[in-house]
């Protein structure tokens, strides 16, 4: 079932998977709040293109992270919390190439703030939930403008690493040639001293 931001999905062992979403239409990043039998909370999506060089015009071999952890405080009323799986904290991001979306291992959030392996019922679950999602956001009729929001958002951090990178190499140019002349001048020096002028 699906109805403008809201779908069902049937997971791969049972159950039923319920989704809402709301994307950013400034950064191309899609937070989804989940819920499932044993399992409730929200996690963000974000097109792999985010931290993508937009020059490099290769497409990386995973194209979207979901990011199981909240590390802001949320958007007040939304109802956001970490994503638990049989009352366990998903924690990490999950690099995901969306033609093999079961293909990850969910990981726990640990008191210390470790992330650590789940329990074998536990990571079934929360792989099912969370390949299921990314299937969803890899299908989504915006998905492309989604992707170019990423892009236009990656490339004023990547502007700022070309322009230092860029002064770098010229202060490098700089002393480079500096060395040069300072060498130059020495051998003249040394032409002279072994053969004087007559």
């Amino acid at each position: 079932m699906h109805d403008g931001n809201y779908a069902e999905v049937d997971l791969e062992h049972g159950g039923t998977l319920r989704m809402r979403w709301l994307a950013d239409p400034e950064t191309g990043a899609a937070r989804y709040w989940l819920a499932a039998s044993n399992a409730k909370g929200s996690v963000v999506l974000v097109p792999a293109l985010y931290q993508q060089d937009p020059t490099r015009h290769s497409r990386p071999t995973h194209d979207l992270h979901i990011f199981a952890r909240l590390d802001g405080p949320g958007v007040p009323g939304r109802g956001e919390r970490a994503l638990r799986v049989y009352g366990i904290e998903l924690g990490g991001r999950y690099s995901v190439d969306t033609r093999r979306p079961h293909a990850l291992t969910p990981r726990r959030r640990s008191g210390d703030g470790q992330v650590t392996p789940l329990p074998r019922g536990s990571e079934r679950l929360a792989r099912a939930i969370l390949g299921a999602t990314a299937a969803h956001w890899a299908r989504r009729e915006d998905r492309p403008v989604l992707e170019r929001l990423a892009v236009r958002n990656a490339a004023p951090y990547f502007l700022d690493h070309y322009a230092r990178l860029l002064r770098s190499q010229r202060e490098e140019q700089a002393r480079a040639a500096r060395a040069v002349t300072d060498t130059e001048a020495r051998i003249a020096e040394l032409r002279l001293t072994v053969a004087p002028p007559a």
